[in-house]
């Protein structure tokens, strides 16, 4: 029995994985955890390289300005008195007689 995936990159570049298992349940268990090393160590080299194409921009910068972001957000709602965790309180009507 073959086992296969496929890891398509960012820019369209596909790379095919295969491996041969037996046709018992341990045989193809096994042939999955071989796939997944695999296709783990090649995201792991994907991961190296873009780390250093990435050098120059600091990532942690990015993640400063996400966070900013968020905490700007937070202070507008509660302001509002509302909370994005919390539904909106229920309106109820008032007969007028």
């Amino acid at each position: 029995m073959e086992l296969s995936a496929e890891l398509i990159s960012r820019d369209g570049c596909s790379r095919p994985f295969r491996v041969t298992c037996e046709k018992t349940l341990r045989g193809v268990v096994e042939g999955l955890e071989r796939l997944q090393g695999e296709v783990s160590a090649e995201l792991t080299q994907l991961v190296e390289r873009e780390k250093g194409a990435g050098a120059a921009h600091s990532p942690d910068e990015e993640e400063d300005d996400e966070e900013e972001d968020g905490d700007d957000n937070d202070a507008v709602n509660s302001k509002n008195g509302s909370s994005s965790s919390s539904p909106p309180t229920k309106r109820t009507k008032t007969r007028q007689n």
